[in-house]
This record gives C-alpha cells, sequence and structure tokens, in this order.
C-alpha cells in the first residue's frame, strides 16, 4: 500500500505581469517576446549570435564544402540499404548531388543550433535578468550553494546533453530521411526538441529549483514542443531566421517564468506529490517519540470514554429495570 505525502508552496507576491490561467499560454509567450525584443537592452542580442554562428559556418563552408560533399556522397552509396534507392525515380536524380542535398538541408539547422548554444550561454542571463526584473518581479530567486552551482554548471552541462540528445535523435531518424516527404518535417521537429530542452532550462535556472523545474517540464511538455515547433519555423523564414534564437529565448522565458509564477500562487498547481512506502511511514513513526506519546493519550482518552459509556449504559438499563 502507498500514501502520497503533499507539499504545498507559498504564493507568489503582486506586482509585474500578471500569471496567466494556462489556458493560450504559448499566443501569450510569444506576444511578450515579441514586446520583449524590441527594448534597447535586448535589441542589441538580436544579431550578433546568429550573425556570429552564420559567418563561422560560412567560414567552414568555403573551406570544406566540396570534401563534406563528396564524403557523404561516398557513404550514402556505399551502403547497401540505400544504393539500390538510387536506381528508382525520385532518387535517381539526388544520385550525382546527394552530398549537396543533405549539406543544404543541414546548414540552416547548424547555424540555428549554434546561435542558440551562443544565446543560452552568453545572452540568456542578461534576458533572464531583465525580463525578470521587468516582467516577474514577483518571482523570487532558488537561493543555496548548491542552486548556485547547480546553475553555474548545470548550464554547460546542459548544452552537452542537448546536444546528445539532437545527435540521438538524429541516428535514430536515419531512415526516415530516406522519404523525401518527411525532409521538410524533421528538421523542424529535432530543432523543435533541442530548443525546448536548452531555453527551457535555461529559463528556469535562476528562479525555481530541481523540484519546480521537473514538475514544470512534466506539466507543459507538450507546449514546450509545440513553442518549440513554432520557433523552428520562424527560423527557417528568411531574415526572420536570424532574429529567431533571440526571440525563441525570450517567449521560452516568458512562458517559463509565467508557468512558475502560476504554480507558486496557485496551491493545486505547487503540489508535489511523493510516494512513500508503507514500511516507511511506519518506521517513520515508530521512530518519534511525540508520535508514539501521542498515540497512548488518544489511546488512553478512548479507552476511559468507553468505559464512563459503559458505565452509563449499566446504571440506565439498571433503572428501567
Amino acid at each position: 500500500m502507498a500514501y502520497f505525502e503533499f507539499r504545498v508552496g507559498g504564493a507568489a507576491g503582486a506586482g509585474g505581469l500578471v500569471p496567466g490561467d494556462g489556458r493560450g499560454a504559448v499566443p501569450r509567450a510569444l506576444l511578450r517576446a515579441l514586446i520583449s525584443l524590441f527594448h534597447p537592452r535586448i535589441f542589441s542580442l538580436m544579431l550578433w549570435p546568429p550573425l556570429l554562428a552564420l559567418l563561422l559556418w560560412l567560414a567552414l563552408s568555403f573551406a570544406f564544402w566540396g570534401q563534406m560533399a563528396a564524403w557523404i556522397s561516398q557513404e550514402f552509396q556505399a551502403m547497401d540499404g540505400v544504393s539500390w534507392l538510387f536506381g528508382w525515380w525520385p532518387f535517381s536524380l539526388l544520385a550525382s548531388s546527394i552530398g549537396w542535398v543533405v549539406l543544404v538541408l543541414m546548414f540552416v539547422p547548424i547555424v540555428l543550433i549554434s546561435a542558440s548554444i551562443i544565446i543560452a550561454l552568453v545572452g540568456m542571463p542578461i534576458m533572464l535578468s531583465h525580463v525578470a526584473a521587468r516582467d516577474y518581479p514577483q518571482l523570487q530567486r532558488a537561493q543555496g550553494v548548491r542552486h548556485a552551482l547547480h546553475s553555474l554548471l548545470g548550464g554547460w552541462l546542459n548544452v552537452l546533453l542537448a546536444l546528445g540528445g539532437l545527435l540521438l535523435l538524429g541516428v535514430l531518424s536515419a531512415p526516415l530521411w530516406l522519404v523525401p516527404l518527411l525532409w521538410p518535417v524533421l528538421p523542424v521537429l529535432l530543432l523543435a526538441w533541442f530548443d525546448q530542452r536548452l531555453l527551457g532550462f535555461e529559463a528556469l535556472a535562476e528562479h525555481a529549483d530541481a523540484e519546480e523545474r521537473r514538475a514544470i517540464r512534466r506539466q507543459h511538455w507538450r507546449s514546450l514542443l509545440l513553442l518549440g515547433v513554432i520557433l523552428a519555423i520562424i527560423g527557417f523564414i528568411p531574415l526572420l531566421g536570424l532574429f529567431s534564437p533571440v526571440f525563441g529565448a525570450l517567449a521560452f522565458i516568458h512562458f517559463c517564468l509565467d508557468a512558475l509564477a502560476r504554480q507558486r500562487s496557485d496551491p493545486l498547481d505547487n503540489v508535489s506529490y511523493r510516494e512513500v512506502d508503507e514500511t516507511e511511514l511506519v518506521g517513520s513513526e515508530r521512530n518519534n517519540p511525540e508520535q508514539q506519546r501521542l498515540e497512548e493519550r488518544s489511546l488512553s482518552a478512548a479507552s476511559s470514554l468507553a468505559m464512563k459509556s459503559c458505565a452509563a449504559s449499566a446504571k440506565t438499563n439498571t433503572f428501567a429495570s
């Protein structure tokens, strides 16, 4: 048999933006991010991270594009399960240029991923401090040396985990890349997962503890993924894609801080469950002297009340007879 242990947090204070009710959280986060984007302090961050990533990958492409395209084409044609496809239409049209096609499909996601990493490590603390102070002053930051160390080291660890997960998903989805109809879909889904994993963590790094982060990701994972999909689509739009990393970071900050404000202000949203085994519960009660004394007093009072009730009943029967 199992019990549930409940913990309810305190309410958030007033001030700043009023937390939403949970409905329309994604459009609300996008609208608030658009408003925050034009603040002078944020506007200065809008261009240099994506431009830096773009220039970096253009330089690498200029130096190694031909060699990489030839290597990718050779690897594809050497695969027994893939080479026979190039004898069929429309794959036959791609046989001589598959390396170029793969590099073109990968170029924009790689630039966006690189820009998101730069923003997560360099620009996110600036944007988070600005948005939190301006729009969510009621949210208290998580305290403690352990949290400070986790926030400092967790950013780099989160980047490594997000990149590792992206590579794993890319390998697992490799057979799906053989279907041309999925070529526009797969980069969007992979980039959406990466953004919600990377930026969703960074948006809560300074304000939420580990338990609150887990609760928000568990309750809002669909909305976080939907937000990632929308931002990934924006990233593939010419010109707008240059602004999407900073805009996406702001959207995740607003979404996550709004969810954290609702969680702390609504007791029903701030209940954390921990399943406690019956043996653990009984053992803790057995080792608690104060609990034992209370139980002994309760049993004594119940016994005394039962004896008095029996005596009163006997007297009543005597009088009746």
